[in-house]
């Protein structure tokens, strides 16, 4: 559907959107840097079609992230974290990155 709002409307702050019933696209990492860390280190993945990021994941090990925008998501390396790859979740769908992060 086709909807219009203006300022107090039921979605304040929108003024035009549009749903064509398409699937969102799913995520895709490209990269991530630094590829190695210690618990407590930042680290970016980039890629794109990351908003609504629900969870990111160090081979398996649950990381605090915020995401900076639709191409890059900051994370943590958790603390119990193993060398291994990172999964990154949307409502979209997961992606596992092809490059592994090496914990130190």
């Amino acid at each position: 559907g086709v909807s219009f709002f203006g300022p107090g409307g039921s979605n304040a702050g929108t003024f035009f959107s549009i749903d064509a019933g398409l699937p969102k696209p799913a995520p895709h990492v490209g990269h991530l840097y630094p590829q190695s860390g210690a618990p407590g280190q930042h680290v970016l993945l980039w890629g794109s079609n990351f908003l609504g990021a629900t969870e990111v994941l160090f081979n398996g090990s649950p990381a605090q992230f915020r995401v900076g925008s639709a191409q890059g998501v900051w994370a943590v390396v958790p603390v119990g974290a193993t060398t291994g790859p990172i999964t990154l979740t949307t409502p979209a769908g997961t992606v596992t990155t092809t490059e592994i992060f090496t914990v130190k």
